[in-house]
């Protein structure tokens, strides 16, 4: 039983409705209000809560006497269970007084209706606890209960308001247990039900459209037809074969319209088709039948699919053996689906259909769709090969239905080891199929050496069409050293001036795969492969180039002369030419620098070249070239020769420099562009000078350059510049400036100390030189000099000559040295002690 607080929530949770009059109180509130006690009690086990409820109901619906004499019976049911005897002896004298109309009501207070066992109450407030939770989460909480909660759940269906009626259906519907089903199934007959649309909600909520065969079953025996198609229709959307809409169709006319005579047909109706099919001869099968012919006549008559023909191939899935055994379903749905090319057909339903001649045709246009399944073929391998081999299909050996047959015959191929009636079925058909495809299972046979040199041949001239020589070609140059190098080179010598430049493209790869293992000299074939450098692809241009750069001269002219501004590969080309040589590449990359349409990656590409080959020869023509054009080609040309400094003599770089620094505004390069490359090439005077010329520069981002460089440079001829500059208008440029004449005051400061710091150290020298003279005057004049440059070592080195100086007026000078350097230090001294 629960405490007080709880049940009296739940009380005021279930029975909050408007207080109304007694007398004006519709006759549905009475009834709900008894269904909220009647849940209290039956539902949550709530006794105490639904006592009193019931109570409540009596009083204000006095009116209604069906409602209080319900309400008073169940008010008894609870003070009876609860032990509270008098109470309940009380209810049932008033009932036994007032309701003696009422002789089956009254029955029940001799046998009070006990129910059956139920959850336990903890259970039962749990589970609709979880009803009420946020919906992402309560069916989760829910299901976690599993079996026990289908007797609450199935209480809910009757006696809870419609938004958890809906929930326990859907809950009851996603156990997919038989006793939730059996449950939902005898709420769906039951015509007491309060809310049974909210119940179909709860059902279709579930599964989308999914439904077991006890809920189909209780769906059929619906007396609401309206309520019973909607179910039904819905459940065709689904893909899944469901036994019991068949047995509808079986059994029922009226089913068998709905599915095939609606004007909405959903795109479950393959489904439907196959499964009536499947049970055999019949009304439904008929119904089937006559569904498909009239289909594939609306096909044939007009330009677009029916709204439902989606849902006939993914019936196919798990086609049923009784269906594939029908020859005429299989007949009428094949022909059908014939009208569906471009999407897959189920492997096991192709097969079916590939073995009956009549469908031969159809079957070979699925397999020219679809994929092969090796797997199905393997089960009847001979009688496969049979049907593709045959030729009693006559006027459909079309070329399509050859290639479909290459494709099926080499997919069984695929990780096998081929029969000879294969190999044979390949090479019989291949020659003559239409389509150029399929190179991965051409491929797999020239690994499988399977396929020779002849039979390739043959190949290559069983066609004109462009697109399948060339697809030939692509094949042998990626089959590698699986075919004889000389062979395949001659193969694709011979398709180098193909009317077709797809097919003279891949013939030029295939020569330049094939060409080195059979040591094939490719001059003659140099203009040839400059046909690459037209496709405008890079890949090709790069293959182009890596052929012809190893012929000199003759494969430096093509490139040259494919070397046009503009174009995708003239960056690639230009790279490619740096180590070519001869004035006609030179002229070529120039030209590319000149070209009003050439882009910046081009010009820069270009000037590189030009430096590597010519050196510093090509600078002045290429400051010509800048100072020609606009700001975007100088910079470009500009950082092309910076990017090859190594490339340049110092004197080079310094033209650049001294170009790019007085050339403004007719060299219009910003001095961003880093040019501390070229200034590292030249010696430090040639450095300052170039400096110095930046400072003096009319143009104001030249002399902000020239500040930050004179920072490192320390150049005393700059300062009265740099002066000027410290009061520059612009504020990078004063404050380089700035920094820079700091610099060389630090320097000034750090000369004049090591100048002092020189001429120190000679003075010591000669003190030194002097103290360790043999002439007793000279080893005075060194103690008089320490005295006076007051060495740190000093008093240690005079009493060392106090007292071992052979010379007395030696040692006398120096014990007077000592007192006069004492009294200077501060040290005591002799006479002091």
């Amino acid at each position: 039983m629960k405490n007080t607080t709880t049940t009296t929530a739940l009380m005021l949770a279930l029975a909050a409705t408007p207080v109304m009059a007694q007398d004006a109180a519709p006759e549905q509130d009475a009834e709900l209000a008894f269904l909220r006690a009647y849940y209290l009690e039956k539902g949550l086990d709530d006794l105490d809560a639904a006592e009193a409820l019931y109570a409540d109901v009596a009083q204000r619906f006095a009116s209604n006497r069906d409602v209080v004499a319900k309400s008073l019976v169940g008010r008894f049911r609870c003070l009876d269970a609860l032990g509270r005897s008098a109470e309940a002896a009380a209810v049932r004298t008033s009932l036994e007084a007032d309701f003696q109309d009422k002789p089956l009501l009254l029955a029940r207070l001799r046998s009070p209706d006990r129910a059956a066992p139920r959850p336990g109450p903890s259970v039962a407030v749990l589970v609709n606890r979880a009803l009420t939770l946020d919906d992402g989460t309560w069916k989760a909480a829910v299901l976690r209960f599993g079996e026990p909660a289908v007797p609450v759940l199935a209480q809910t269906l009757r006696v809870a308001d419609p938004a958890q009626v809906s929930r326990a259906a859907e809950a009851l519907t996603a156990m997919k247990s038989d006793a939730a089903h059996d449950e939902l199934a005898a709420a769906l007959l039951d015509r007491d039900v309060l809310y049974p649309a909210q119940v179909d909600l709860g059902i279709r909520s579930a599964n989308r459209g999914a439904i077991s065969d006890r809920l189909g079953r209780a769906i059929v025996a619906l007396p609401d037809a309206a309520r019973r198609d909607q179910f039904i229709l819905r459940a065709l959307q689904h893909t899944t074969l469901q036994a019991w809409i068949v047995d509808a169709m079986t059994q029922h006319a009226w089913a068998r319209d709905l599915v095939f005579g609606n004007e909405f047909v959903p795109g479950g109706i393959g489904t439907a088709i196959v499964g009536a099919c499947a049970r055999g001869p019949g009304p439904a099968r008929d119904a089937a039948l006559a569904y498909a012919a009239s289909t594939l006549e609306a096909l044939q008559s007009s330009s677009q699919n029916p709204p439902n023909i989606g849902g006939w191939r993914s019936a196919l899935y798990d086609t049923p053996s009784a269906f594939l055994a029908d020859g005429e379903a299989l007949d009428a749905v094949s022909r059908v689906l014939q009208h569906m090319k471009g999407n897959p057909i189920p492997a096991k339903f192709r097969i079916a259909a590939l073995r009956r001649p009549a469908l031969r045709s159809i079957a070979l246009d699925w397999m020219w769709f679809g994929s092969p399944a090796p797997e199905l073929l393997d089960a009847d391998r001979e009688a496969f090969l049979a049907a593709l081999s045959g030729d009693d299909w006559g006027a459909e050996g079309s070329q399509r239905h050859r290639t479909a047959i290459v494709k099926m015959a080499v997919g069984g191929l695929l990780g096998k080891t081929p029969t000879e009636a294969e190999v044979r079925l390949v090479v019989d058909h291949w020659p003559s199929a239409e389509k150029p495809g399929f190179g991965g299972y051409l491929q797999e046979l020239i690994d499988s050496g399977h396929v020779d040199e002849a039979w390739l041949d043959r190949l290559l001239a069983g066609t004109s069409v462009p697109r399948r020589v060339e697809w030939v070609l692509r094949t042998i140059a990626a089959a590698g050293t699986k075919l004889d190098a000389a062979w395949a080179t001659a193969v694709f010598a011979r398709h180098t001036d193909h009317e077709d430049s797809e097919v003279r493209r891949w013939a030029v790869h295939g020569l330049g795969a094939a060409a080195p293992r059979a040591n094939v000299d490719l001059r003659p074939y140099a203009d040839a492969i400059g046909m690459l450098l037209d496709t405008g692809g890079t890949h090709d241009a790069a293959t182009g180039a890596e052929m012809l750069l190893p012929l000199g001269e003759d494969g430096w002219r093509v490139l040259a002369r494919h070397l046009e501004p503009g174009t995708d590969v003239t960056v690639l080309l230009a790279q490619a030419l740096r180590d070519a040589e001869g004035a006609e590449v030179e002229s070529a990359l120039l030209r590319v620098v000149q070209a009003d349409v050439a882009k910046e990656n081009e010009v820069n590409a270009a000037t590189q070249s030009l430096l590597v080959i010519g050196g510093g020869g090509a600078v002045p023509r290429l400051l010509d070239t800048a100072r020609a054009g606009d700001s975007k080609r100088a910079t470009a040309i500009v950082r092309g020769m910076i990017s090859q400094t190594a490339q340049l003599d110092p004197h080079a770089a310094e033209i650049i420099l001294r170009a790019v620094i007085a050339g403004a505004p007719r060299l219009p390069v910003s001095m961003h562009v880093p040019m501390l490359p070229l200034l590292a090439r030249l010696p430090v005077e040639t450095r300052r000078e170039v400096v110095r010329i930046a400072l003096a520069s009319t143009e104001q981002d030249v002399r902000a350059w020239g500040a930050r460089q004179a920072i490192a440079l320390v150049d005393p001829a700059a300062e009265e510049l740099l002066a000027e500059r410290a009061r520059d208008v612009d504020v990078p440029t004063r404050m380089a400036a700035r920094k820079a004449l700091d610099a060389l005051r630090k320097a000034e400061q750090e000369a004049a100390w090591l100048q002092r710091a020189a001429e120190r150290r000679r003075t010591l020298d000669k003190i030194e030189a002097l103290l360790n003279d043999g002439n007793p005057r000279a080893r005075q004049a060194g103690i008089a000099g320490l005295v006076a440059v007051q060495r740190p070592d000093a008093m240690e080195r005079l009493l060392a000559i106090a007292i071992d100086d052979p010379d007395e007026e030696v040692a006398a000078e120096a014990r007077r040295a000592l007192m006069s350097l004492g009294r200077t230090t501060g040290h005591p001294t002799p006479s002091d002690e």
